[in-house]
């Protein structure tokens, strides 16, 4: 699905308020999922709404301070159709996706993507990000943000560091079909910890030009998709 899709040619205007972008409360929206993507068929439910070039393209490309201007949806799907996989999305409520970080509650079960691999006593779980490539960081007002990636899946990571400690606020897994997005609140293992902040030394700094005049209530659109 694409929001940007329900306001095409405005997405790709220079400079755009964000009023004009973002859906309405109160408002409900047809909306038609990708071959890809999964939703649930009823009821309510959450979307993750980013700038158009992030939306198209992610915030690796170039756009990662746009984190602060993502927000996430609230509402209520409804008719959903298995045949054209359309349903209409009732928009309840909508929070800035860095105001979700301070939401909701702590967990103590690791959140981050893991595989298996073969070891002399069977099999080993490891984490995900242990084996990616093309890294690049960036410090996004209080949060530090990290992307990468393993074969055929993109990687994206939000955290915070407290006391010296990371802790896990956004975790993206994007293979080409059945991806996995989620807002958590999760303090870093010592051996996590330890394995993010390497990855953050190897990163490389990602350098956003700055755009003159761009109010807070404003984004760039998109440039390409």
């Amino acid at each position: 699905m694409s929001w940007a899709k329900l306001c095409w040619d405005l997405s790709f205007t220079e400079k755009v308020e964000l009023s004009k972008l973002l859906p309405k409360i109160n408002h409900s929206y047809q909306i038609v999922l990708e071959w890809e993507e999964y939703c649930p068929r009823e009821g309510k439910t959450f979307f993750l709404w980013q700038p158009p070039h992030s939306e198209l393209n992610g915030w690796f490309d170039g756009r990662p301070s746009e984190i602060l201007k993502s927000y996430v949806l609230q509402g209520t799907i409804t008719n959903y159709s298995l045949y054209s996989r359309e349903f209409n999305f009732y928009v309840e409520k909508i929070t800035p996706l860095t105001k979700i970080f301070d939401e909701v509650k702590e967990v103590n079960k690791s959140p981050l993507p893991s595989g298996l691999r073969p070891s002399l006593f069977g099999y080993t779980s490891y984490i995900s990000w242990e084996e990616s490539r093309n890294l690049l960081k960036a410090q996004v007002g209080s949060y530090l943000y990290l992307s990468g990636a393993i074969p055929e899946t993109d990687l994206e990571a939000i955290f915070s560091l407290k006391y010296g400690k990371l802790y896990l606020h956004y975790s993206a897994y994007l293979p080409p079909s059945a991806s996995e997005t989620l807002i958590t609140r999760y303090r870093l293992n010592e051996k996590e910890d330890r394995i993010f902040k390497a990855l953050f030394d190897r990163a490389e700094e990602m350098h956003e030009p700055e755009v003159k005049n761009l109010s807070e209530h404003q984004v760039q659109g998109a440039e390409y998709w």
